[in-house]
């Protein structure tokens, strides 16, 4: 019985044994250049060198081509939605397919566009949340607001049962017009980053620092709405003294109510010029 073997399994033993055949070839080519004409062992050398320097190239753009030709084959969307209930993505699906989604009990919709914008050289996706799927769309802007510091405190009652340090990696939720550090936003975190579901009975506080490092305190039901120049910490069902609802501005709450961090010394002695967010953030390649 004949053995077959296919074109495939001709063309992987070709390239897997290339790099041996080439270093065999090399080395009885050196080996009996040195023996016939010993001072050519320079040019011999620089021979290998280039040979390998040639590969190596051949060998790279050969990987890239056929990473894109796998892309172009497997069709993947930069764009996806995703339907959160309870903390948990129950479904994701292309933003071009929208249509078909056929679920409609979800907390949040969260859509997320990976781009290659270097407008900010530290993430790949950017995440954009609105409350309804009929409401998403890859038209926004971003915003100015940074969180550096997160944590989250999960309470049941006066007992602190759960303490994460939450960062959001890769994805950049400042976008203007996000709800972050809801009650909604906290329990998706806890469950994809953290493994930990919240329940009825748990209450949560977070506290992170801005841009000029000033430090923030939110308890539930109080939230993070961030806007284009910034962000504004909500307050619902928290009233002032003349009855209007309390939604200043992050620099006011920041003047009134911030509680003060050692970050601030530094702010205070730069004269509130040096953005340390910036500067911790890697240089563009």
């Amino acid at each position: 019985m004949a053995l077959f073997m296919s074109p495939a399994s001709v063309v992987v033993l070709v390239c897997a044994g290339f790099p041996w055949l080439m270093f065999l070839i090399s080395a009885r080519v050196y080996d009996n250049c040195l023996r016939l004409l010993p001072e050519a062992e320079y040019y011999v050398l620089k021979l290998i060198w280039i040979i390998t320097n040639i590969y190596t190239y051949c060998d790279r753009r050969v990987r890239v081509f056929a990473m894109n030709i796998c892309d172009l084959i497997s069709k993947k969307s930069n764009k996806n939605v995703l339907l959160i209930k309870d903390g948990n993505a129950h479904t994701k699906i292309a933003f071009d397919r929208l249509d078909e989604i056929e679920h409609s009990d979800y907390d949040m919709v969260l859509l997320e566009f990976k781009t290659d914008d270097s407008a900010i050289v530290n993430y790949k996706t950017h995440v954009i949340r609105t409350s309804l799927v009929e409401e998403v769309s890859d038209i926004f802007d971003l915003s100015s607001a940074s969180f550096i510091g997160i944590l989250i405190k999960v309470k049941d009652g006066d007992e602190v049962i759960k303490t994460e340090t939450v960062n959001f990696g890769n994805k950049n939720y400042s976008v203007s017009g996000n709800v972050i550090f809801d009650r909604i936003f906290i329990k998706y975190l806890l469950a994809e980053g953290c493994d930990f579901t919240m329940n009825l009975n748990h209450r949560y506080e977070v506290s992170f620092f801005d841009n000029k490092i000033t430090q923030h305190i939110i308890e539930e039901p109080e939230y993070v709405q961030l806007i284009k120049d910034g962000f504004n910490i909500i307050r619902p069902n928290i009233s002032t003294k003349g009855g209007e609802d309390f939604n200043n501005k992050c620099d006011e709450i920041t003047k009134n109510e911030a509680t003060p961090a050692v970050g601030n010394i530094m702010y205070s002695y730069f004269g509130g010029e040096t953005n340390w967010v910036d500067l911790l953030k890697p240089k563009n390649q």
